[in-house]
């Protein structure tokens, strides 16, 4: 499963502004394995989440699409607030991170995508 883009993660910390991060993960299971799977992996990921200050804000399987232009279908969501973006890159970088988060994400995921989102005002 490929791991962060290192210049997307360069830019993402350029563009820290101070202000909390929202990362929307998008996740992709294999056959027959999500909802189990992720409820799992969140519970295994909490304690660890907490360590950094960050806390899921939101989490839900999705159903049929509605409207569709590729990059789908994806089984479920999540939306997790970090303080900030130093603190989501302490988090990946991590010893204990990487190890929790790689066998269950080699073990859980097909497909995973992380992506900052802002509050637009």
């Amino acid at each position: 499963m490929p791991r962060l883009d290192e210049a997307a993660f360069a830019r993402f910390l350029d563009e820290d502004d101070g202000r909390s991060v929202l990362i929307l993960n998008l996740m992709r299971f294999p056959s027959g394995t999500g909802p189990g799977r992720l409820a799992d992996s969140l519970f295994r990921m909490r304690a660890e989440l907490a360590r950094f200050g960050a806390e899921v804000v939101y989490i839900g399987e999705t159903s049929s699409a509605l409207w569709e232009d590729g990059g789908g279908p994806w089984d479920a969501v999540a939306i997790v607030r970090y303080p900030g973006r130093r603190a989501f890159a302490d988090m990946v970088e991590s010893a204990e991170y990487c190890e929790t988060t790689s066998s269950l994400r080699d073990a859980s995921l097909l497909e995973v995508v992380l992506r900052p989102v802002r509050l637009i005002n």
